[in-house]
């Protein structure tokens, strides 16, 4: 079972969701491809000797830094934190690039803000990915208007914003959901030698939902409702609506009893494997 550190007060302290810590170094990986790809992008891209080395040095020692703090963090609150630090640091580098790349290369590098869109809906419920996506297109305003003044062009264009802007938050939000999907049910399959409700009778997961299957399998795991919410990537309301539909539809009073009769079930089921092998 999961526990929890005590605080000064009293209250009770989350401990980080393992599945999390394996998300951040997904990240941490790809985002060397990042550094691999910013160092050769950013001569490309116009961006001088030292506007090139500066970028590529903050990518490279601030994914260091989210790498060394998601070893060592072990509550959500600092889970939550190192996550927006490394979006920060993301959005911060790509809209740097976006606004000192020259004006022939800026379509293409504008397209790099839907990476971190995309890592946004990974990281986020839809809700919070779409505003915090809305956030990096207001960013890409300040990107593409500094673009535009080094450039010497006649101004920055509205029109041309709300193409990229609509382009990059449907594309990010896109890939990210597929990817958060993923990423679900590997965190969900994951067999850390705890019961699993497959142990329960077939007609009883028959009238759950997929959704709900997931919850019910973290619940087993000892995961307490914001556990689950950060391993499923949703909204803790969300999270106590289907434990009160499962209890409904397993008749159960509360997580100890859903515990306790797949305990029993797998208890049942080595039994009746032993007398067929007797």
């Amino acid at each position: 079972m999961t526990t929890r550190n005590p605080l000064p007060d009293g209250r009770q302290r989350e401990q980080s969701v393992p599945e999390r810590h394996g998300l951040e170094r997904a990240f941490v990986r790809t985002r060397l491809l990042g550094v691999l790809g910013l160092a050769l992008l950013a001569p490309l891209g116009g961006l001088g000797p030292p506007a090139s080395v500066a970028l590529v040095g903050a990518l490279a020692i601030g994914n260091a830094v989210v790498w060394a703090a998601n070893r060592r963090i072990g509550t959500l609150r600092g889970q939550r934190v190192l996550g927006m630090s490394a979006v920060l640091l993301d959005a911060g580098v790509v809209l740097t690039v976006v606004a000192l790349a020259e004006n022939d290369l800026a379509p293409s590098v504008n397209a790099l803000l839907a990476i971190v869109v995309a890592e946004v809906a990974v990281r986020y419920t839809p809700v919070k990915g779409f505003v915090l996506s809305l956030a990096l297109a207001g960013g890409l305003a300040g990107a593409m208007a500094a673009q535009a003044a080094k450039a010497g062009a006649d101004g920055f264009s509205p029109r041309l914003f709300a193409f990229w802007a609509v382009l990059i938050v449907l594309l990010g939000m896109l890939v990210g959901a597929a990817v958060r999907e993923v990423y679900r049910q590997r965190a969900v399959a994951e067999n850390r030698g705890a019961p699993s409700p497959i142990d329960l009778p077939a007609e009883a997961l028959a009238a759950l939902t997929r959704r709900e299957r997931e919850v019910l399998t973290l619940i087993i795991r000892g995961y307490s409702n914001p556990q689950i919410a950060e391993t499923l990537v949703i909204e803790p309301k969300t999270v106590k609506n289907h434990i009160n539909r499962i209890y409904s539809k397993l008749a159960l009073g509360s997580r100890y009893e859903a515990i306790s009769r797949v305990l029993v079930a797998r208890q049942d089921a080595s039994t009746r494997s032993g007398e067929k092998g007797s």
